[in-house]
């Protein structure tokens, strides 16, 4: 079943959302909101040419275990890896984590907005591979 909402925004930027019951966000339960405006009034519109749905970035960590309570894992875009305990000990990771990749066309410049999501305040490298990149933020959104 799907639900559309008709609401008027007045704050243009990356924002997200996410549920207020229990613990539902840790497990996954967020998503991102982002409200872009016409081009002709973004002050950045001249650093990039693409700003699409699918390079918006979630990063969130992961918490599977309903017990502890305490984030196992990390999830990117929704995908990650369940790292399994061994003999009740810390959990040991042996194979990497594919998560996730996105497209680009050479000489193109893209607009990647990331969002964290975080029910800990964890400390995450995040890093693209690429020839080179400019990170900028609005101030007044962040």
């Amino acid at each position: 079943q799907a639900f559309r909402y008709r609401f008027e925004v007045d704050h243009i930027g990356t924002h997200w959302w996410h549920s207020h019951v229990g613990h539902q966000r840790g497990f996954g339960i967020a998503g991102a909101l982002v409200v872009r405006q016409p081009k002709a009034e973004d002050v950045h519109a001249s650093l990039y040419d693409f700003d699409s749905s699918e390079h918006t970035i979630m990063l969130q960590d992961w918490i599977y275990n309903q017990e502890d309570l305490v984030p196992q894992s990390i999830l990117i875009d929704g995908v990650g890896q369940k790292i399994p305990t061994v003999n009740g000990s810390n959990p040991t990771k042996t194979t990497p984590t594919l998560y996730a990749t996105y497209s680009v066309v050479r000489g193109g410049r893209y607009r990647f907005r990331v969002i964290f999501n975080g029910e800990r305040k964890l400390i995450i490298t995040f890093f693209f591979i690429c020839k080179s990149f400019r990170l900028f933020s609005n101030p007044s959104q962040v």
